[in-house]
Protein backbone atom coordinates (compact mmCIF):
# COMPACT_ATOMS: atom_id res chain seq x y z
CA UNK A 1 0.00 0.00 0.00
CA UNK A 2 1.62 3.20 -1.12
CA UNK A 3 2.35 5.81 1.46
CA UNK A 4 2.15 9.56 0.93
CA UNK A 5 5.00 11.65 2.17
CA UNK A 6 3.64 14.47 4.28
CA UNK A 7 6.06 17.35 4.63
CA UNK A 8 6.92 18.20 8.15
CA UNK A 9 6.04 21.69 9.11
CA UNK A 10 8.54 23.35 11.34
CA UNK A 11 6.61 25.05 14.11
CA UNK A 12 9.29 27.67 14.54
CA UNK A 13 8.58 29.23 11.12
CA UNK A 14 5.05 30.34 12.02
CA UNK A 15 6.07 33.10 14.51
CA UNK A 16 8.70 34.41 12.09
CA UNK A 17 6.10 34.82 9.32
CA UNK A 18 3.77 36.70 11.70
CA UNK A 19 6.59 39.04 12.72
CA UNK A 20 7.44 39.77 9.08
CA UNK A 21 3.82 40.58 8.29
CA UNK A 22 3.65 42.90 11.30
CA UNK A 23 6.80 44.69 10.19
CA UNK A 24 5.36 45.16 6.71
CA UNK A 25 2.17 46.65 8.16
CA UNK A 26 4.20 49.01 10.36
CA UNK A 27 6.26 50.12 7.36
CA UNK A 28 3.10 50.83 5.36
CA UNK A 29 1.59 52.82 8.22
CA UNK A 30 4.78 54.81 8.73
CA UNK A 31 4.96 55.52 5.02
CA UNK A 32 1.37 56.76 5.00
CA UNK A 33 1.99 58.95 8.04
CA UNK A 34 5.18 60.35 6.51
CA UNK A 35 3.40 61.07 3.23
CA UNK A 36 0.60 62.84 5.11
CA UNK A 37 3.04 64.91 7.11
CA UNK A 38 4.91 65.88 3.97
CA UNK A 39 1.63 66.80 2.25
CA UNK A 40 0.43 69.07 5.04
CA UNK A 41 3.80 70.60 5.91
CA UNK A 42 5.22 70.98 2.42
CA UNK A 43 6.47 74.39 1.26
CA UNK A 44 3.08 75.85 0.29
CA UNK A 45 3.17 79.68 0.37
CA UNK A 46 -0.57 79.92 0.86
CA UNK A 47 -0.60 77.69 3.94
CA UNK A 48 2.61 79.20 5.28
CA UNK A 49 1.42 82.79 5.11
CA UNK A 50 -2.17 82.21 6.12
CA UNK A 51 -0.99 80.53 9.32
CA UNK A 52 1.04 83.60 10.32
CA UNK A 53 -0.39 85.37 13.34
CA UNK A 54 -0.15 89.14 13.32
CA UNK A 55 0.46 91.03 16.50
CA UNK A 56 -2.66 92.66 17.94
CA UNK A 57 -3.11 96.32 17.12
CA UNK A 58 -3.43 97.11 20.80
CA UNK A 59 -6.81 98.72 20.60
CA UNK A 60 -6.19 101.22 17.78
CA UNK A 61 -8.96 101.51 15.21
CA UNK A 62 -8.34 101.33 11.47
CA UNK A 63 -9.06 105.05 10.77
CA UNK A 64 -6.69 106.10 13.53
CA UNK A 65 -4.05 103.69 12.26
CA UNK A 66 -4.34 105.17 8.79
CA UNK A 67 -3.99 108.67 10.13
CA UNK A 68 -1.01 107.63 12.25
CA UNK A 69 0.70 106.17 9.19
CA UNK A 70 -0.08 109.18 6.99
CA UNK A 71 1.11 111.59 9.66
CA UNK A 72 -0.58 114.55 11.30
CA UNK A 73 -0.99 117.86 9.50
CA UNK A 74 1.27 120.56 10.92
CA UNK A 75 2.32 124.13 10.14
CA UNK A 76 5.79 125.65 10.36
CA UNK A 77 5.82 128.73 12.59
CA UNK A 78 8.39 131.16 13.96
CA UNK A 79 8.51 131.01 17.72
CA UNK A 80 9.38 134.72 17.94
CA UNK A 81 7.13 136.82 15.73
CA UNK A 82 6.29 140.43 16.59
CA UNK A 83 4.32 143.23 14.93
CA UNK A 84 6.30 146.45 15.41
CA UNK A 85 3.81 149.26 16.09
CA UNK A 86 3.82 153.02 16.45
CA UNK A 87 3.12 153.74 20.11
CA UNK A 88 1.63 157.22 19.68
CA UNK A 89 0.80 157.22 15.99
CA UNK A 90 1.67 159.86 13.44
CA UNK A 91 2.73 160.27 9.85
CA UNK A 92 5.35 157.89 8.43
CA UNK A 93 8.35 159.92 7.30
CA UNK A 94 10.61 157.11 6.07
CA UNK A 95 10.80 153.29 5.93
CA UNK A 96 14.41 152.19 6.33
CA UNK A 97 14.21 148.43 5.50
CA UNK A 98 12.69 146.18 2.84
CA UNK A 99 10.67 142.98 2.91
CA UNK A 100 12.83 139.92 3.64
CA UNK A 101 15.78 141.98 4.85
CA UNK A 102 17.71 140.79 7.88
CA UNK A 103 17.82 143.28 10.75
CA UNK A 104 19.71 143.48 14.02
CA UNK A 105 18.38 144.29 17.46
CA UNK A 106 18.09 148.07 17.90
CA UNK A 107 18.33 148.81 14.17
CA UNK A 108 16.12 151.69 12.92
CA UNK A 109 13.25 150.34 10.82
CA UNK A 110 11.16 153.46 10.17
CA UNK A 111 10.76 157.09 11.26
CA UNK A 112 7.64 159.12 11.94
CA UNK A 113 7.23 162.85 11.36
CA UNK A 114 7.83 164.40 14.80
CA UNK A 115 7.85 168.13 14.01
CA UNK A 116 4.89 168.86 16.27
CA UNK A 117 6.42 166.83 19.05
CA UNK A 118 9.68 168.71 18.76
CA UNK A 119 7.81 172.02 19.07
CA UNK A 120 5.89 170.84 22.11
CA UNK A 121 9.06 169.55 23.70
CA UNK A 122 10.78 172.91 23.23
CA UNK A 123 7.87 174.68 24.93
CA UNK A 124 7.88 172.21 27.78
CA UNK A 125 11.57 172.70 28.34
CA UNK A 126 11.14 176.49 28.46
CA UNK A 127 8.35 176.13 30.97
CA UNK A 128 10.54 173.86 33.04
CA UNK A 129 13.28 176.47 33.13
CA UNK A 130 10.78 179.11 34.25
CA UNK A 131 9.47 176.84 36.96
CA UNK A 132 12.95 176.16 38.18
CA UNK A 133 13.63 179.95 38.36
CA UNK A 134 10.42 180.49 40.31
CA UNK A 135 11.51 177.79 42.70
CA UNK A 136 14.79 179.51 43.35
CA UNK A 137 13.01 182.84 43.98
CA UNK A 138 10.59 181.18 46.35
CA UNK A 139 13.46 179.59 48.20
CA UNK A 140 15.17 182.99 48.62
CA UNK A 141 11.97 184.58 49.86
CA UNK A 142 11.46 181.79 52.33
CA UNK A 143 14.99 182.12 53.63
CA UNK A 144 14.52 185.88 54.13
CA UNK A 145 11.20 185.43 55.89
CA UNK A 146 12.61 182.80 58.20
CA UNK A 147 15.59 185.02 59.12
CA UNK A 148 13.31 187.99 59.82
CA UNK A 149 11.06 185.93 62.01
CA UNK A 150 14.04 184.67 63.99
CA UNK A 151 15.24 188.24 64.66
CA UNK A 152 11.82 189.41 65.75
CA UNK A 153 11.41 186.38 67.97
CA UNK A 154 14.64 187.23 69.81
CA UNK A 155 13.46 190.81 70.31
CA UNK A 156 9.99 189.72 71.32
CA UNK A 157 10.15 191.75 74.54
CA UNK A 158 10.62 195.00 72.63
CA UNK A 159 8.06 194.18 69.89
CA UNK A 160 4.36 193.96 70.08
CA UNK A 161 2.52 190.72 69.58
CA UNK A 162 1.12 192.07 66.31
CA UNK A 163 4.55 192.56 64.75
CA UNK A 164 5.61 189.06 65.76
CA UNK A 165 2.50 187.54 64.18
CA UNK A 166 3.14 189.41 60.93
CA UNK A 167 6.68 188.03 60.72
CA UNK A 168 5.36 184.53 61.31
CA UNK A 169 2.83 184.91 58.50
CA UNK A 170 5.48 186.05 56.01
CA UNK A 171 7.55 183.00 56.83
CA UNK A 172 4.63 180.64 56.26
CA UNK A 173 3.72 182.35 52.97
CA UNK A 174 7.28 182.01 51.70
CA UNK A 175 7.26 178.31 52.59
CA UNK A 176 4.02 177.77 50.66
CA UNK A 177 5.37 179.60 47.61
CA UNK A 178 8.48 177.46 47.74
CA UNK A 179 6.38 174.27 47.73
CA UNK A 180 4.26 175.52 44.84
CA UNK A 181 7.34 176.34 42.81
CA UNK A 182 8.73 172.87 43.47
CA UNK A 183 5.47 171.27 42.30
CA UNK A 184 5.59 173.34 39.12
CA UNK A 185 9.09 172.09 38.41
CA UNK A 186 7.98 168.49 38.88
CA UNK A 187 5.04 168.94 36.50
CA UNK A 188 7.17 170.52 33.81
CA UNK A 189 9.79 167.81 34.21
CA UNK A 190 7.13 165.14 33.66
CA UNK A 191 5.87 166.95 30.56
CA UNK A 192 9.37 167.12 29.15
CA UNK A 193 9.91 163.41 29.87
CA UNK A 194 6.66 162.49 28.12
CA UNK A 195 7.52 164.50 25.04
CA UNK A 196 11.01 163.03 24.93
CA UNK A 197 9.52 159.52 25.02
CA UNK A 198 7.17 160.48 22.22
CA UNK A 199 10.12 161.77 20.24
CA UNK A 200 11.96 158.50 20.75
CA UNK A 201 8.91 156.44 19.77
CA UNK A 202 8.83 158.26 16.45
CA UNK A 203 12.00 156.31 15.62
CA UNK A 204 10.84 152.66 15.27
CA UNK A 205 13.55 150.09 16.08
CA UNK A 206 13.80 146.29 15.97
CA UNK A 207 13.16 144.56 19.30
CA UNK A 208 15.33 141.56 18.34
CA UNK A 209 17.46 140.30 15.49
CA UNK A 210 15.49 138.64 12.73
CA UNK A 211 13.99 139.09 9.30
CA UNK A 212 11.32 141.47 7.99
CA UNK A 213 8.31 139.27 7.24
CA UNK A 214 5.83 142.02 6.30
CA UNK A 215 5.72 145.78 5.75
CA UNK A 216 2.29 147.27 6.48
CA UNK A 217 2.93 151.01 5.87
CA UNK A 218 4.97 153.16 3.52
CA UNK A 219 6.20 156.75 3.66
CA UNK A 220 3.33 159.24 3.92
CA UNK A 221 0.91 156.88 5.63
CA UNK A 222 -0.89 158.15 8.72
CA UNK A 223 -0.82 155.67 11.59
CA UNK A 224 -3.13 155.39 14.53
CA UNK A 225 -1.65 154.77 17.99
CA UNK A 226 -0.72 151.08 18.21
CA UNK A 227 -1.08 150.43 14.47
CA UNK A 228 1.62 147.98 13.22
CA UNK A 229 4.24 149.21 10.79
CA UNK A 230 5.97 145.90 9.99
CA UNK A 231 6.39 142.33 11.18
CA UNK A 232 9.69 140.83 12.37
CA UNK A 233 10.32 137.09 12.83
CA UNK A 234 13.25 135.04 14.08
CA UNK A 235 14.01 132.53 11.28
CA UNK A 236 16.58 130.73 13.41
CA UNK A 237 13.93 129.44 15.83
CA UNK A 238 11.40 127.47 13.75
CA UNK A 239 8.70 125.38 15.39
CA UNK A 240 5.93 123.13 14.15
CA UNK A 241 2.37 123.29 15.44
CA UNK A 242 -0.06 120.40 14.95
CA UNK A 243 -3.42 119.16 16.18
CA UNK A 244 -3.61 115.59 17.52
CA UNK A 245 -6.94 113.70 17.86
CA UNK A 246 -8.24 113.36 21.41
CA UNK A 247 -7.79 109.56 21.23
CA UNK A 248 -4.04 110.13 21.66
CA UNK A 249 -4.41 112.42 24.69
CA UNK A 250 -2.13 111.14 27.43
CA UNK A 251 0.15 109.33 24.99
CA UNK A 252 1.75 112.47 23.53
CA UNK A 253 4.32 113.72 26.03
CA UNK A 254 7.00 116.37 26.36
CA UNK A 255 10.32 115.27 24.92
CA UNK A 256 8.84 112.86 22.36
CA UNK A 257 10.67 112.93 19.04
CA UNK A 258 9.10 114.25 15.85
CA UNK A 259 9.73 113.46 12.19
CA UNK A 260 8.64 116.32 9.91
CA UNK A 261 8.28 115.83 6.16
CA UNK A 262 7.98 118.74 3.74
CA UNK A 263 6.34 119.03 0.35
CA UNK A 264 6.46 115.72 -1.51
CA UNK A 265 7.72 113.94 1.65
CA UNK A 266 11.20 113.66 0.12
CA UNK A 267 12.72 116.03 2.68
CA UNK A 268 12.84 115.11 6.35
CA UNK A 269 13.45 117.19 9.47
CA UNK A 270 13.76 116.20 13.10
CA UNK A 271 12.24 117.83 16.14
CA UNK A 272 11.10 117.40 19.72
CA UNK A 273 7.82 118.14 21.49
CA UNK A 274 8.17 121.17 23.76
CA UNK A 275 4.58 122.21 24.53
CA UNK A 276 1.38 120.19 24.92
CA UNK A 277 -1.92 121.95 25.57
CA UNK A 278 -3.48 120.97 28.93
CA UNK A 279 -6.97 120.74 27.41
CA UNK A 280 -8.68 119.96 24.12
CA UNK A 281 -9.61 122.68 21.68
CA UNK A 282 -13.42 123.01 22.09
CA UNK A 283 -14.46 123.47 18.46
CA UNK A 284 -12.39 120.64 16.92
CA UNK A 285 -11.86 118.38 19.94
CA UNK A 286 -8.16 118.11 19.17
CA UNK A 287 -5.04 118.57 21.25
CA UNK A 288 -2.61 121.30 20.20
CA UNK A 289 1.06 120.30 20.27
CA UNK A 290 4.14 122.42 19.54
CA UNK A 291 7.60 121.11 18.75
CA UNK A 292 10.97 122.71 18.12
CA UNK A 293 12.70 121.79 14.86
CA UNK A 294 16.34 120.86 15.23
CA UNK A 295 17.32 122.18 11.78
CA UNK A 296 18.52 125.83 11.92
CA UNK A 297 16.09 128.36 10.52
CA UNK A 298 18.76 129.89 8.26
CA UNK A 299 17.76 127.35 5.65
CA UNK A 300 15.93 129.34 2.97
CA UNK A 301 13.96 126.27 1.90
CA UNK A 302 11.86 126.30 5.07
CA UNK A 303 9.11 128.81 4.29
CA UNK A 304 7.12 129.62 7.39
CA UNK A 305 3.45 128.78 7.15
CA UNK A 306 4.14 125.68 5.05
CA UNK A 307 1.89 122.69 5.67
CA UNK A 308 3.90 119.59 6.61
CA UNK A 309 3.33 115.99 7.68
CA UNK A 310 4.37 115.18 11.23
CA UNK A 311 5.06 111.62 12.40
CA UNK A 312 5.45 110.53 16.03
CA UNK A 313 7.86 107.55 16.31
CA UNK A 314 6.88 106.92 19.93
CA UNK A 315 3.21 106.41 19.02
CA UNK A 316 4.18 104.22 16.06
CA UNK A 317 6.25 102.00 18.31
CA UNK A 318 3.57 101.81 21.02
CA UNK A 319 0.56 101.23 18.78
CA UNK A 320 1.92 99.75 15.54
CA UNK A 321 5.25 98.24 16.54
CA UNK A 322 6.98 100.49 14.00
CA UNK A 323 9.66 102.75 15.49
CA UNK A 324 10.71 104.36 12.20
CA UNK A 325 7.62 106.06 10.72
CA UNK A 326 7.62 108.33 7.75
CA UNK A 327 9.59 106.24 5.25
CA UNK A 328 9.67 106.82 1.50
CA UNK A 329 5.89 106.91 1.54
CA UNK A 330 3.45 106.24 4.33
CA UNK A 331 2.03 103.25 2.48
CA UNK A 332 5.39 101.65 1.91
CA UNK A 333 6.35 102.12 5.51
CA UNK A 334 3.12 100.54 6.57
CA UNK A 335 3.91 97.48 4.45
CA UNK A 336 7.31 97.06 6.02
CA UNK A 337 5.76 97.43 9.45
CA UNK A 338 3.37 94.63 8.70
CA UNK A 339 6.22 92.44 7.52
CA UNK A 340 8.03 93.16 10.78
CA UNK A 341 5.04 92.04 12.80
CA UNK A 342 4.73 88.87 10.71
CA UNK A 343 8.44 88.18 11.09
CA UNK A 344 8.20 88.48 14.87
CA UNK A 345 5.17 86.25 15.34
CA UNK A 346 5.76 83.59 12.67
CA UNK A 347 7.65 80.41 13.42
CA UNK A 348 8.03 79.54 9.74
CA UNK A 349 10.60 80.70 7.21
CA UNK A 350 11.20 84.38 6.35
CA UNK A 351 8.52 85.96 4.16
CA UNK A 352 9.65 87.25 0.77
CA UNK A 353 8.45 90.78 -0.02
CA UNK A 354 6.95 91.21 -3.46
CA UNK A 355 8.04 94.08 -5.74
CA UNK A 356 4.78 95.89 -5.06
CA UNK A 357 5.71 96.35 -1.41
CA UNK A 358 3.19 93.77 -0.08
CA UNK A 359 3.96 90.97 2.29
CA UNK A 360 4.61 88.30 -0.28
CA UNK A 361 1.17 86.66 0.25
CA UNK A 362 -0.45 85.60 -2.99
CA UNK A 363 -4.00 85.99 -1.55
CA UNK A 364 -4.75 82.35 -2.01
CA UNK A 365 -4.08 82.38 -5.75
CA UNK A 366 -1.04 80.10 -5.57
CA UNK A 367 -0.97 76.88 -7.50
CA UNK A 368 -0.35 74.80 -4.35
CA UNK A 369 2.69 73.17 -5.87
CA UNK A 370 4.94 74.01 -2.93
CA UNK A 371 7.34 75.90 -5.16
CA UNK A 372 7.48 78.86 -2.76
CA UNK A 373 5.92 81.39 -5.20
CA UNK A 374 2.34 82.35 -5.96
CA UNK A 375 0.64 83.66 -9.08
CA UNK A 376 0.32 87.15 -7.63
CA UNK A 377 3.92 87.64 -6.52
CA UNK A 378 6.96 86.18 -8.23
CA UNK A 379 10.56 86.39 -7.06
CA UNK A 380 12.60 88.90 -9.01
CA UNK A 381 16.39 89.02 -9.27
CA UNK A 382 19.14 87.03 -7.63
CA UNK A 383 18.02 87.92 -4.12
CA UNK A 384 14.57 86.50 -4.77
CA UNK A 385 16.03 83.28 -6.26
CA UNK A 386 18.13 82.80 -3.15
CA UNK A 387 15.11 83.42 -0.97
CA UNK A 388 13.17 80.86 -3.03
CA UNK A 389 15.93 78.28 -2.61
CA UNK A 390 15.91 78.86 1.13
CA UNK A 391 12.15 78.53 1.19
CA UNK A 392 12.34 75.24 -0.76
CA UNK A 393 14.86 73.65 1.62
CA UNK A 394 12.36 72.79 4.40
CA UNK A 395 10.17 70.87 1.94
CA UNK A 396 13.14 68.96 0.54
CA UNK A 397 14.32 68.16 4.02
CA UNK A 398 10.90 66.82 4.97
CA UNK A 399 10.83 64.65 1.82
CA UNK A 400 14.25 63.26 2.69
CA UNK A 401 13.11 62.55 6.24
CA UNK A 402 10.09 60.58 5.04
CA UNK A 403 12.29 58.57 2.64
CA UNK A 404 14.82 57.80 5.36
CA UNK A 405 12.00 56.61 7.63
CA UNK A 406 10.77 54.15 5.00
CA UNK A 407 14.32 52.93 4.28
CA UNK A 408 15.02 52.31 7.96
CA UNK A 409 11.75 50.45 8.37
CA UNK A 410 12.51 48.20 5.38
CA UNK A 411 16.02 47.44 6.58
CA UNK A 412 14.70 46.63 10.05
CA UNK A 413 12.14 44.29 8.54
CA UNK A 414 14.83 42.51 6.51
CA UNK A 415 16.98 41.94 9.57
CA UNK A 416 14.10 40.40 11.48
CA UNK A 417 12.85 38.22 8.60
CA UNK A 418 14.65 34.81 7.96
Amino acid sequence: MPTTDVPMVDGTLEPKRSTAALVIVVVIVLGAVGTGLWWFTRDNPVKKHTNVKLEPRRGISDPLEGQLRRGFVGVLIARRSVDISALYGGKVAEVMVKLGERVQQGQVLAKLDNASVRHALAQARASLLQAQANTRQAQLAYNAARAGFSRRQKAAAALSAEALALARSKKQLAAAQRLAAGAGVAAQSAQVGSLKEKMESAIIKADFSGRVAAVYAQAGALLRPGQPVMRIIDPDDIWVRLAVPNEYMGRVKLGDKLVIKLGDLSRELRGEIKNVAPELEPSSGTLFVEGKIATPGKDQRLPLGSVVRVFLPTLHKQLLGDDSPGGDTPGAKGGSSKAKRQGKSSTSEPINDSPSGKDGVDDGKGDGSGSGSGSASKPVGKGSDKAKDKADKPGKAKKATAGETRSKAKSKAKTKSP
